[in-house]
């Protein structure tokens, strides 16, 4: 029982993520969120619309503002020998003036395209930088900012994939009974480094607008991918029984090992759980006297990241 206990001990409290690098998070872009509760959320961009490209009501609406014959006064900055001042005019409006104006005007994006891209969170909008691809032209396209609005106490969900490069030990690492070899069950505990190269298969971050107080967000995934280690054992009686030679009685000997293996990672903000297998391979002369040189493990890690997404 006290075993167990232990090993519960360095489960819960190891802080398995050394350090973690995401690389091409790129986010899928829907351009309706629908809800049950609340009115769909679509994504917009602003674009520049010449006025006589305008709707009549849109026409009539800026009439009204600016009615012709009205008079705007302005300011403009002119150097004035060298130095910049600022200067008082006026403009009467008529035809020709409404006519060269350009108006800026939210216009909901209907392409019926998947689109992919980068988000930054800020005040109540979620701005989304698209994820460009070459056309059959070679040629990127536009490169206009789209975003959602939001309102207040309003949540929005979007699916992510990314590529991550993380520092890692396995506190606890579970190695099996042979029967056939004699050689028992055993739980390790010994410090190791590991690189942990994965793909995050499935993630999600949910944007959460509070208008006044801040904004919160919140990003869980699932991660799978490869593991590369570097430990070392301490060769003794009990563990080389198996072998041809085993070690002497009250002898110890320090062997280098490498290991290899798969993991699969859940993450919720900081924290983090890992479920991993893999084998661990003794290094330097009469490495096959340790019984579980090349045998399989299985190995888990809780943690508290000390990094930020």
């Amino acid at each position: 029982m006290k075993k167990y206990f232990i090993i519960i001990i360095l489960i819960v409290s190891s802080n398995y993520l050394a350090g973690q690098e995401s690389f091409k998070k790129v986010y899928d872009i829907p351009e309706v969120i629908s809800y049950k509760s609340s009115p769909d959320i679509c994504l917009t961009k602003l674009e520049k619309v010449k006025f006589e490209k305008l709707s009549k009501e849109e026409q009539d609406s800026i009439r009204k503002i600016f009615p012709i014959g009205s008079v705007i006064e302005y300011e403009i900055e002119k150097n004035i020998s060298g130095k910049k001042v600022k200067i008082k005019e006026t403009k009467t409006v008529n035809e020709e003036f409404l006519k060269s104006q350009i108006v800026e005007k939210e216009i909901q994006i209907k392409e019926g395209k998947e689109l992919k891209g980068y988000v930054k969170f800020e005040d109540n909008k979620l701005y989304v930088n698209p994820y460009l691809k070459k056309d059959e032209n070679g040629d990127y396209g536009k490169r206009n900012i789209y975003y959602y609005q939001l309102q207040n106490r309003q949540t929005i969900k979007l699916n992510f994939r990314e590529w991550n490069v993380s520092g890692l030990t396995i506190p606890l690492k579970y190695r099996f009974k042979n029967d056939d070899q004699g050689i028992s069950e055993e739980f390790s505990s010994d410090f190791n480094a590991n690189l942990f190269i994965g793909k995050t298969f499935y993630g999600r971050t949910s944007f959460f607008h509070r208008k006044k107080v801040g904004n919160v967000s919140n990003t869980w995934k699932w991660t799978g991918g490869l593991i590369l280690g570097a430990s070392t054992v301490k060769l003794n009686s009990t563990n080389t029984s198996a072998s041809n030679n085993p070690v002497e009685s009250g002898i110890e000997i320090t062997k280098g090992l490498a290991s290899i293996g798969l993991g699969i990672t859940y993450s919720y903000n900081k924290i983090n759980f890992g479920g991993f297998v893999g084998w661990d391979y003794s290094l330097g002369d009469e490495s096959d006297r340790w019984n579980y040189n090349k045998e399989p493990w299985v190995g888990v890690a809780i943690g508290y990241s000390l990094l930020k997404f």
